[in-house]
């Protein structure tokens, strides 16, 4: 007998033997979808590829899902050294325009200046004798421009933008590596200057900047409304002091009116291994500190009869 293909896999008993409903076509409908392990993407087949090969211009799902707007339009891209297709997908800026298509959707070789191409002169090369070269083991040259990926720092790991990485292979040039430290106790050194800041590039076989490595954290310092604190690591002045690491200096200055007192008039300290090599100094006011009518003064047994409040002056040490 035959039956609609709309009836097939519907719940419902359309074949007197409920072939209909125990096809294997069935079957693969309702099975579950494999969950990607990390570092993997998950088509819309429910297939599994790897996170690099994500949004790179080439469909590496059998639905090409992993080169659709969808999965590439929330992927960062830097104008500089990127061009974005259409879709989102970030390549190379040097694949526009080049007479290749390289964006899944060919949107790298749309809007490109129309250039004459002048047939090139045929020249007869004249034949070289070679001189026999010694036989070497073959070895698998490295990819063009890519970056050897260095050993894990300790108590940390690099990382090729969202994906993982194996060191001791090469990244394709124009990756970025991320460290991710074991924080809160290791933060990235030498420091980052700010949001900003740039992030290992791989470009023409080097990494720029040199990439990072974790150190020990101090406790965060923030200023106060005595208290200004800035921090500085070598000759750079950080944004603040959010992530101090080891040979980050912290100096302190009174706001007017105020002053350290005479055990801690050292306004530095230093972050070594961890810790601050001395404690965290305090601004307090020089004179003019309140007190409630009525109340003896520091100095003498005296009241203060006026309305309202009386000021108690705390002299420095060898003064009064």
């Amino acid at each position: 007998a035959c039956i609609k293909r709309s009836a097939m896999c519907d719940g419902k008993k359309d074949c007197m033997d409920n072939s209909d409903e125990t096809s294997s076509l069935c079957i693969r409908a309702t099975t579950k979808a494999p969950v990607c392990g990390s570092g993997q993407f998950q088509c819309d087949s429910n297939d599994c590829i790897s996170e690099e090969k994500l949004c790179d211009g080439k469909a590496d799902c059998p639905d090409s899902s992993d080169e659709t707007p969808k999965a590439c339009s929330e992927l960062p891209c830097n104008p500089r050294i990127f061009f974005r297709c259409d879709y989102g997908a970030c390549l190379a800026k040097s694949v526009k325009c080049n007479k290749v298509k390289d964006c899944f959707d060919g949107s790298d070789e749309r809007n490109c200046p129309i250039t004459v191409v002048t047939p090139p002169t045929i020249v007869t090369p004249t034949p070289i004798t070679k001189k026999p070269t010694p036989s070497l083991k073959p070895t698998e040259p490295p990819p063009p421009g890519a970056c050897l990926i260095p050993n894990h720092p300790n108590n940390g790991e690099y990382r090729l933008g969202l994906g993982n990485s194996t060191p001791g292979e090469y990244a394709p040039m124009y990756k970025v590596l991320v460290l991710q430290c074991e924080e809160p106790q290791y933060k990235p050194y030498p420091p980052a200057l700010g949001v900003g800041a740039d992030l290992p590039l791989c470009i023409d076989g080097k990494w720029s900047p040199t990439p990072p490595t974790c150190a020990p954290a101090c406790k965060p310092l923030q200023s106060t409304t005595t208290t200004k604190v800035t921090c500085k690591h070598g000759d750079k002045i950080l944004d603040n002091c959010d992530n101090p690491v080891h040979n980050t200096v912290a100096v302190f200055e009174c706001e007017p009116f105020h002053e350290m007192p005479e055990l801690s008039l050292n306004p530095d300290i230093l972050c070594l291994n961890g810790s601050w090599d001395y404690p965290v100094p305090q601004c307090l006011p020089v004179c003019g500190h309140k007190r409630p009518k009525n109340v003896p003064h520091l100095v003498g047994d005296v009241t203060e009869k006026k309305i309202g409040l009386s000021m108690a002056c705390r002299c420095i040490q060898r003064y009064q």
